[in-house]
């Protein structure tokens, strides 16, 4: 059995490859309707699958068209076919009553990315809706993901419960047991899940194939663009791995060499290095995206190829006043509220006391 979480925007750009215990799988919110995109989704999901982890991503049925949702997003998760799993969210939102729609909706969602893909996604839905409505010809070809939550404590980790029982499906590939779970570096609460299977198992879930099970290539709405021929004016590539002093939080900065609220040094970063995913221009400067989103750097920032031991801060300290919180703490020391509960293994960011001493 394998632990996993499922993120959308709310997390933001959560360190994914960070978090301990450290989820084997990702999943990330990808689309939803047929007008929104997840800003974070690539970034996330590029540093998941730079960090070995196994991966996921959803769209977010609304009311409307179900052919037309599925389309968008296969347009928009095309690059993910073939490694990651691909998910139908199932359920209501505030003010839309989309399981109304029914399993005739929910069919013809999964068909259509079916037929466009290869792949046959998995659906989400709570436990309740497993039994409320005649799954059995969804259930034939689709896997489930259930979610139920029990008087939802806040738990500290991943567990392995046992499923609940449902209807029409034979058995659940993953099962959402909680919806406050804790991990160390990420300062809120979590969806915990678990998948009843081994690595094999989810990659086989992701894998495009025919009828009669063999394995194909997906096919895409569009043609694949033709690549970028990656300029030669640059002093490093694509793929390397460099050993930073910091990063930049976007591309604009890095070209003008900002610093201030817009740099980052490496001695409040969980790492000083990364690997170059992208190269850029901007304003004639020669900028680099580390890691698919961890930050961006331009030539001076790159203290050496390879990784280097990072350099080891003059550790300072902060004594909690009654009033404080931790956030409040990180905003004034300029550093993340993650980046203090990491220092000094905090694991609930809501529970500090007056007195305490914070290291950072």
């Amino acid at each position: 059995m394998l632990n996993g979480i499922d993120i959308a925007s709310y997390q933001g750009n959560i360190a994914v490859n960070g978090l301990s215990p450290k989820p084997s799988i990702v999943i990330n919110k990808a689309t939803e309707g047929t007008n929104y995109v997840n800003p974070y989704c690539d970034s996330r999901y590029q540093l998941a699958k730079n960090s070995g982890q196994l991966l996921g991503v959803y769209h977010f049925a609304r009311v409307g068209d179900a052919v037309a949702q599925a389309k968008y997003f296969v347009e928009n998760v095309k690059n993910y076919i073939g490694e990651a799993v691909l998910i139908l969210d199932w359920e209501n939102t505030g003010n839309e009553n989309v399981l109304g729609q029914g399993p005739v909706w929910a069919k013809k969602w999964l068909d259509t990315v079916y037929s466009l893909t290869g792949v046959r996604p998995m659906i989400y839905m709570s436990s309740s809706v497993t039994s409320a409505y005649d799954w059995s010809a969804v259930s034939t070809d689709y896997g489930l993901w259930v979610a139920s939550y029990g008087n939802n404590p806040i738990l500290s980790g991943f567990s392995q419960p046992n499923p609940p029982s449902v209807g029409f499906w034979k058995f659940v590939a993953m099962f959402q047991y909680s919806s406050r779970t804790r991990l160390n570096g990420y300062g809120g609460d979590l969806d915990a899940n678990v998948f009843y299977g081994n690595a094999d198992s989810w990659k086989a879930y992701a894998k495009a194939r025919n009828s009669a099970g063999e394995t194909i290539k997906p096919t895409s709405t569009k043609p694949a663009p033709t690549p970028t021929p990656t300029p030669t004016s640059y002093k490093y590539s694509v793929g390397q791995t460099v050993t930073i002093g910091g990063v930049y939080l976007d591309s604009a900065s890095a070209s003008k060499k900002a610093g201030g609220a817009k740099y980052v040094p490496a001695s409040k970063l969980a790492k000083n290095y990364g690997k170059i995913t992208k190269q850029s221009k901007v304003d004639n400067a020669s900028v680099y995206l580390l890691d698919g989103g961890f930050g961006w750097i331009n030539d001076g920032d790159v203290a050496k190829l390879g990784t280097g031991a990072v350099s080891a801060p003059a550790t300072k300290q902060y004594v909690i006043k009654s009033g404080d919180t931790l956030s409040g703490i990180a905003s004034r020391l300029g550093v993340s509220v993650a980046y203090l509960q990491n220092k000094n293994g905090i694991v609930n960011a809501n529970v500090i006391y007056a007195g305490q001493v914070l290291k950072y």
